[in-house]
């Protein structure tokens, strides 16, 4: 997502598509969350942090001036079940880029023959921790 949008990562690194093949445990903190509960330690890349309980690679600290959907802290690998109940759910919101020369219509066009055809590869998203969830926070302590 975040090569795809054109932004670079402050330090470290973005996800990968080895990343998204291994099912890596690895996250994207902000800028914000480094200073909040990091201290903007310069070494925060490659340290593991616990998240629910489970072990997380840092990656990579995103700069303060990316949000998308919503004011996030935290971006990590999903991958959607793939169940009948969650086919009926609508949860995940979906974004990407032209390539250059392709209309809107074109790609609409397209995703709707594409869903037509019955294909729903869905492989992997990203999810954001909104703000407002920093309930969930006091999971996230730093492993320094």
């Amino acid at each position: 997502m975040f090569p795809t949008l054109g932004v670079a990562p402050l330090m470290g690194r973005a996800f990968t598509g080895d990343d998204a093949s291994e099912r890596a445990d690895v996250a994207v903190i902000s800028e914000r969350l480094w200073h909040t509960h990091f201290g903007g330690d310069p070494a925060i890349a490659g340290k593991t942090i616990p998240l629910d309980g489970k072990p997380v690679t840092v990656i990579g600290v995103a700069p303060a001036s990316f949000q998308i959907l919503y004011e996030s802290d935290l971006w990590t690998l999903y991958t959607p079940l793939r169940s009948p109940e969650q086919r009926r759910m609508h949860y995940l919101q979906v974004l990407g880029r032209l390539k250059p020369g392709v209309t809107i219509e074109q790609s609409r066009a397209a995703m709707a023959a594409s869903v037509a055809a019955g294909q729903r590869t869905i492989r992997l998203a990203l999810v954001t921790m909104p703000s407002r969830c920093a309930s969930r926070m006091p999971r996230l302590t730093p492993a320094l």
